[in-house]
């Protein structure tokens, strides 16, 4: 079972950092945010956000994205570390 599967996804991307190309738009990696909410023992929220992230969507409206999943940072080294354990 996957640690992510208890944790509840709230994920947005912050579009407004985005790069415009000939061909459509890139995703601005350094001004961009993927972030998830988590809850512990149902009263504790936390917020974690993955750093490598990119992007970009086409002349034509196609959406290609990826999220570099050890790039995961919870504030907590010991649980970034155990985030990888048990895959």
């Amino acid at each position: 079972m996957s640690k992510f599967k208890a944790i509840t996804l709230a994920a947005a991307v912050a579009l407004s950092g985005t790069i415009a190309t000939a061909g459509g738009w890139t995703l601005d990696a350094d001004n961009s945010r993927i972030a998830y909410g988590s809850f512990k023992n149902n009263e504790v929220g936390e917020v974690n956000t993955f750093g490598g992230i990119s992007g970009s969507v086409t002349e034509d409206g196609k959406v290609e994205h990826s999220i570099d999943l050890s790039t995961v940072q919870t504030l907590i080294d010991i649980r970034n570390e155990r985030m990888f354990e048990h895959d």
